[in-house]
């Protein structure tokens, strides 16, 4: 069930700008919390090619997007279609070791100051 988790904080993100959008900012904020200089950087980067070939076999996350949205857990205004392509979008990011790694221990330190 860890897909209906990540494709309902998809589908909070960032709500008011477009997929497009929504994006662009996901991006932005993982190379800032990776310590990465900007858009041009390589070590964080998208895999279009994975997104189109998973955005067109991905029966079992649209059933879970209805189903959400069917228990108003989604808002029932939103695009289905949209909420997926958020997700799936966020799920093809790739990154080498080097930026993996700052992001773990990033995210390790956010963590253990919340706890």
């Amino acid at each position: 069930m860890a897909n209906a988790g990540a494709i309902l904080l998809s589908s909070l993100y960032k709500q008011s700008l477009n997929k497009s959008e929504r994006h662009g900012t996901f991006l932005a904020a993982l190379r800032k919390v990776g310590g990465l200089k900007g858009s041009a950087e390589t070590s964080l980067s998208f895999d279009y090619a994975a997104f189109m070939s998973e955005r067109e076999d991905c029966h079992r996350n649209s059933s879970i997007c209805y189903y959400l949205r069917e228990k108003k857990c989604i808002d029932r205004k939103m695009d289905v279609e949209q909420v997926l392509d958020v997700y799936t979008q966020m799920c093809n990011v790739t990154v080498n070791t080097d930026s993996l790694s700052v992001l773990a221990a990033t995210l390790g330190k956010i963590l253990f100051h919340i706890l």
